[in-house]
């Protein structure tokens, strides 16, 4: 099957499945609008999908062989939408990562591979996962049996992307290609009192706020600056009144990293500096890991067979990138069992490669890319299933 005249032609229900999606942005494992749609699309298209862990879907099509994993995540972030598209969220909720896209492209390669599943050499698992956004869904489908019953020996996963416009369709990164991902809750503990006698206290916002500025100090003196990591406390929250010296702060924080022993060394040294800085002032620290991805890795021998497969395709421009994000991926838990590939699709971007920032209010993507991405997903599965018999 020619995937990507066959995607075209569906090119006006993708993007009627992606608008629906994205008027209908939820959050986390909480997903019932999106699950319910979901399911009744592949219902639709001939699977009998089945729910996995905390509302993960997984369904399959082909024969007996080898077994290739496509994956779309599926939530969105609690942004409040400021896009003014016609088929804007309202609800409080904003696909600002493009995760609607993901969706939507992998029910398109959902609806081709099944028009062509006699021709398959083998099975292609599809994965809508929740609850990438706090890297948390993979992990939950994984421990839910996604490797197996049939079991997974390859996987690919599309993310959409900004470049300068024209230059690229897709990205391919050899190797690492995200950081790795570790959220953690750091709870300090002390004594309050009133604020005109702090000295009857063990002020947790004084403890806080040496705890921050020791906690870059790893960064800064403790890590080779050629494994870069990134280490940032992004909320410290604690105290209600003007005049009280509350009895608990509580520090969020996330720590990103390319390497794996700069990674350990450095979730060693946050519970270290947690610990003593808050003994230091008489307090207590607690220190909770609130969800951990490996760095992204795309398997080489994938990568090489990916830019075979599509450099055939005429206008099609695939392209091997050199860039690294410091960003995170739960991806990367299914690539550390098997061999992956993550690619980037590209939606967005002018001539300078100018476009709004992900994760903002004002992300609009071009829906006319869609179809590249279905296509893509169709033909790499089911070209690397032809070559992978057995």
């Amino acid at each position: 099957m020619d995937y990507f005249s066959e995607a075209k032609k569906i090119q006006g229900e993708l993007e009627e499945v992606q608008h629906y999606l994205h008027k209908n942005a939820e959050v986390g494992f909480d997903l019932p609008v999106t699950v319910e749609y979901v399911l009744k699309k592949l219902t639709e298209y001939g699977y009998k999908p089945k729910i996995i862990g905390n509302n993960g879907i997984v369904a399959t099509v082909g024969k007996k062989g080898k077994t290739f994993l496509l994956r779309a995540d599926m939530d969105a972030l609690p942004i409040p939408e400021e896009t003014g598209l016609p088929y804007a969220s309202e609800n409080g909720n904003m696909h600002a990562c493009g995760h609607d896209f993901h969706t939507a492209m992998l029910l398109g390669a959902a609806k081709l591979l099944k028009l062509n599943e006699k021709k398959l050499s083998g099975t292609v698992k599809l994965f809508f996962q929740p609850a990438e956004e706090i890297i948390k869904g993979a992990e939950d489908s994984i421990a839910a049996g996604l490797m197996k019953n049939p079991k997974v020996d390859a996987a690919a996963a599309i993310h959409v992307t900004g470049a300068k416009k024209g230059e690229t369709d897709i990205q391919v990164k050899r190797g690492v290609g995200c950081a790795s991902c570790d959220h953690y809750k750091i709870v300090i503990r002390g004594r309050g009192s009133h604020g005109a006698s702090p000295h009857n206290s063990v002020d947790p916002i004084v403890t806080g706020s040496h705890m921050v500025l020791a906690l870059q100090n790893i960064t800064s003196r403790e890590i080779d600056t050629q494994k870069p990591v990134v280490q940032t406390i992004c909320a410290f929250n604690g105290g209600s009144a003007v005049n009280i010296i509350p009895e608990s702060v509580e520090l969020l924080g996330t720590l990103r990293a390319l390497d794996d022993c700069a990674r350990g060394t450095a979730k060693s040294r946050i519970a270290e500096i947690a610990e003593t800085t808050a003994k230091t002032f008489g307090a207590e620290a607690e220190l909770t890991w609130l969800a951990s991805a490996p760095p992204l890795r795309s398997d080489s021998a994938l990568v090489d067979a990916a830019k075979k497969y599509l450099s055939g395709i005429e206008g099609l421009k695939i392209v091997e990138s050199d860039d690294i994000s410091m960003g995170s991926e739960d991806f990367a838990l299914i690539s550390d069992l098997v061999p992956g590939i993550f690619m980037r699709l590209v939606c967005t971007g002018d001539e300078d490669g100018n476009h709004p920032n992900f994760h903002g209010p004002f992300v609009i993507l071009d829906d006319s890319r869609l179809y590249l991405g279905a296509a893509a997903y169709a033909k790499i599965s089911s070209d690397w299933l032809d070559e992978n018999k057995g």
